[in-house]
């Protein structure tokens, strides 16, 4: 037997809801008897209309009572799994942004609070896969699936208008300082690499160049960080298929030095990178400085410094987990931009709520110099002269 449409049943019931109601009136009241067939004609009328028997719109129930009733109660632990932050990094992001023009504007019509802008983007931020969507956040805060990506942005700017203020190059007295945190590698003050910000699909313009060499379509990261993992330079928005190096090669870090560093200062890379007086790098396999258990030693006192970074993007990741798979449209039109600054605001936030923060654990492959590529082409002889300098240090300490 054919299985009956929803509007055929629809009709049935109708029909039956009609008999029983003529059951019940007395036989001699005519009018109540017409007014009930007029009521079942104008129904079936309604019925046959419609190209559908129900609604195709689903309202999906929504409720503020979860941010101003359930989060207040969680615990430290429950509130940080949600909103990525403790309750006391919270207050301060609220009170650093709450100040900006953002949450200012004229002609808006009435922003929600503050602190329910900053919870939500907090709690994109944190979340990535099915968790993030907008139907679900709309659930969880009470708002409109079209209000979530306009709070998200305000947000977003109103982090990005402080980024000088989090994110800055240390003066030379600070980098001084920094130097004697690592006295094995003298005159060192940072360490650089890049890391990939994955994309849960394939950006719609140019999608090759995002295609990184770990087979997924992805945004480039580059960060620089100090002994104490925190990110004093960032550089975000090249597509994935692009080289550490080449990054690097394109900052302003690369391009002016001299702004930089002093003659004895330079940062950490690995053998990817090209190696000059600022930027000093591993051995490679090919190298012939010393001997092997040299330059085994030389190696594993650099990269035990320069995993910092890697630590630093752990931390950052795992924090916001929303970079370990970002999922949103890219394109060129505003995808990308929206992405790069996505990232980026989460690279202020980590500074601001770094002392809260527990060192993320080392593992074995970030021990690893998996560059991928390397050149030895137009290697400067002062860059040759300083690590030879730095390598006989370390041997021999």
């Amino acid at each position: 037997m054919p299985k009956k449409s929803t509007k055929t049943d629809l009709i049935d019931t109708l029909a039956i809801n009609a008999v029983i109601a003529i059951d019940y009136i007395e036989s001699d009241d005519d009018a109540e008897i017409e007014r009930v067939f007029d009521n079942f004609e104008n129904d079936i009328f309604e019925v046959l209309s419609r190209r559908y028997a129900t609604s195709r719109i689903i309202k999906t129930p929504k409720s503020k009572d979860w941010f101003y009733n359930v989060l207040p109660n969680y615990g430290e632990r429950e509130f940080k799994e949600n909103l990525r932050v403790s309750r006391v990094d919270f207050g301060r992001i609220l009170n650093i942004i709450s100040t900006s023009s953002e949450f200012n504007h004229v002609g808006e019509g009435k922003q929600f609070p503050i602190p329910v802008q900053l919870a939500l983007t907090l709690f994109r931020f944190g979340v990535n896969g099915t968790g993030s969507s907008h139907s679900k956040l709309a659930q969880k805060f009470g708002i409109g699936n079209g209000t979530v990506d306009a709070i998200t942005k305000r947000v977003i700017r109103a982090i990005l208008s402080i980024e000088k203020e989090w994110i800055y190059w240390p003066g030379e007295i600070e980098r001084s300082r920094l130097a004697k945190l690592c006295p094995q590698l003298p005159g060192c003050i940072a360490i650089v690499d890049g890391s990939h910000i994955n994309l849960e699909e394939a950006p719609i313009d140019d999608p090759q160049s995002y295609f990184s060499r770990k087979m997924r379509y992805a945004i480039h990261l580059q960060g620089i960080c100090d002994a104490e993992f925190r990110l004093r330079h960032i550089l975000v928005g090249y597509p994935g298929s692009v080289h550490d190096a080449k990054v690097f090669s394109n900052s302003e870090v690369a391009k002016n030095p001299q702004n930089y560093f002093n003659l004895n200062q330079w940062i950490a890379g690995d053998s990817a990178y090209k190696l000059t007086p600022f930027m000093l790098t591993t051995l490679r396999t090919n190298s012939t400085i010393g001997t092997q258990c040299q330059r085994e030693k030389f190696n594993k006192v650099f990269c035990n410094f320069r995993v910092k970074i890697e630590q630093v993007f752990g931390n950052l990741k795992e924090t916001f987990s929303s970079l370990k798979e970002l999922r949103m449209r890219v394109n060129f039109q505003s995808g990308h931009e929206y992405a790069v600054q996505w990232i980026t605001s989460c690279c202020i936030l980590y500074n601001i709520i770094l002392e809260s923060l527990e060192e993320y654990p080392i593992s074995e492959d970030m021990l690893d110099d998996d560059s991928g590529i390397n050149s030895t082409n137009h290697v400067p002889a002062s860059a040759i002269e300083k690590r030879d300098e730095i390598f006989n240090f370390v041997v021999n300490n």
